[in-house]
């Protein structure tokens, strides 16, 4: 079922739907402008994010997007170290 509950949050898939989109959308923008453009992902990935904040209207997805950002910090890290 779609509509099930995730954890004490009450999030449910459904909710948190548009927060993936947009965190795979900037992901996926900011490996393409690494790529073809050198530059750090990390850095494109902030700046795509600060750009479509105004999206980000309910806590779920914002919670979401947030999240998708640090787990990028996070792979970052993890390589360089």
């Amino acid at each position: 079922m779609i509509a099930r509950t995730m954890g004490a949050a009450g999030l449910s898939a459904r909710s948190i739907a548009p927060g993936l989109m947009i965190c795979l959308t900037i992901a996926l923008a900011a490996t393409f402008l690494s790529e073809h453009y050198g530059g750090p992902q990390f850095l494109y990935a902030l700046l795509f994010g600060m750009s479509l904040n105004f999206l980000t209207q309910s806590d779920s997805a914002r919670t979401v997007l947030r999240l998708g950002v640090a787990l990028l910090g996070a792979r970052i890290t993890l390589a360089q170290v």
